[in-house]
């Protein structure tokens, strides 16, 4: 197979990865200032921009809590263009003066890869030091980490022990972190019953990712066994997006690209997925890109997205970059963009690496890796990569 064609499996694969759906299990609880938007549905409104320079003012005359606050107002796009790097920056200076709420908050971009590179190992150094000096924030994010294994070895048992000893202190988000495990029967028996409880509850306690959760939890693609409620899940949605959950406001599109709770609006959709992919959400630039004006445009999202979540964009980036006349493409971007697809579990974008450097495109020539790489992700009962792997077999040396 060469580069100038795509398989007809990874063919078949890029409008799944491109199909637009409601997303949940969302781990990204920043707690920020909430915002002044309506629950409507409608754009949420810009924060004060006298509260804005206020607080920069505080921070620059070393309020760390000030801060805090403006880095989550930076990280959300409140009152302030987003800007992920400056955030991470705030929050640095915030936690190397000790504030383990700051330390909390530098975490959750490390975790996620905002505004710096990913780095689970020390995002889950700094919530154990916050969560020691009884940041129950930090505690909930440890919980959440370890009860999925985000980056670190699952240890859902551990998890839950401090879910529970976090949320009976009183922090909801923690309970919302125990009711996604009795969701999905992480660590406990499954129990969607207790989950929407337990959802229903946090919410009315004004806990944005609980009330996001739960509307993930009633819309009508939702397979739980939940009753669906698509009016009410979008309303969950605006209400969890009118808080600084930008994953909610993804959903917005979502429903309105759908029609689920609201008129089919692709305009509308739009709107919210260009809001959410200015806010950082891969996702959101992922399903923004087919109605770019330009192929250019196209890829500037599409890498974006590949930036922002590996697992999310950069598969469809490499695709697309594929697909382009042979003169237009950009091998070794591809390349890359498929080698973090692949080291993210990826197994299509394992098997199509493999292609491309048995054949020396966008890279080096290396049979060898392109043979133990095809045999990984044939062990992961992937047949395109199994059908490669026994044709490069065939293809060394005897």
């Amino acid at each position: 197979m060469t580069s100038s064609h795509v398989s007809s499996n990874m063919r078949r694969t890029l409008p799944l990865l491109l199909a637009l759906c409601l997303t949940s299990c969302d781990k990204e609880p920043v707690e920020v200032t909430k915002g002044d938007g309506a629950t409507s549905g409608a754009l949420p409104r810009k924060d004060d921009p006298a509260r804005v320079a206020s607080l920069s003012s505080a921070c620059d005359a070393g309020t760390t809590a000030s801060c805090n606050e403006l880095g989550a107002k930076l990280y959300r796009g409140l009152g302030v263009p987003p800007d992920a790097e400056r955030a991470h920056a705030l929050f640095t200076s915030s936690c190397d003066r000790g504030d383990m709420s700051g330390c909390t908050d530098l975490a959750i971009l490390l975790q996620r890869g905002h505004g710096a590179p990913r780095d689970p190992a020390l995002a889950k150094s700094l919530f154990e030091n916050a969560c020691y000096a009884k940041v129950a924030s930090a505690c909930a994010n440890l919980g959440a980490m370890l009860l999925t294994g985000d980056g670190v070895p699952a240890r859902p048992a551990d998890a839950l022990e401090l879910l529970q000893v976090t949320c009976d202190s009183g922090n909801d988000r923690a309970c919302t972190h125990i009711a996604y495990a009795l969701e999905r029967g992480l660590g406990t028996s499954r129990d969607v019953t207790r989950a929407l409880a337990l959802f229903e509850t946090s919410c009315s306690r004004g806990d944005e990712l609980a009330c996001y959760n739960l509307g993930a939890l009633i819309s009508p693609n939702n397979s739980s066994g939940a009753t669906p409620d698509p009016e009410r899940a979008r309303s969950l949605f605006a209400t969890s997006c009118d808080a600084g959950h930008v994953p909610a406001c993804y959903n917005l599109g979502a429903t309105a690209f759908f029609g689920q709770g609201t008129p089919r609006d692709e305009a509308e959709a739009s709107r919210w997925f260009s809001f959410a992919c200015e806010r950082g959400h891969a996702q959101g630039c992922l399903s923004l890109s087919p109605s770019a004006a330009t192929t250019a445009a196209r890829l500037e999202l599409l890498s974006r997205s590949c930036d922002l979540d590996a697992s999310v964009g950069c598969t469809p980036y490499a695709m697309t970059i594929l697909e382009l006349p042979e003169d237009q493409r950009d091998l070794t971007a591809a390349v890359g963009a498929f080698s973090r697809a692949c080291d993210r579990g990826q197994p299509a974008s394992c098997t199509q690496l493999a292609h491309m450097l048995s054949r020396g495109e966008g890279a080096e020539a290396n049979p060898q890796k392109a043979l133990a790489i095809a045999r990984v992700t044939c062990q992961a009962n992937h047949a395109p990569a199994c059908d490669l792997a026994n044709a490069l077999e065939a293809a060394q040396p005897q």
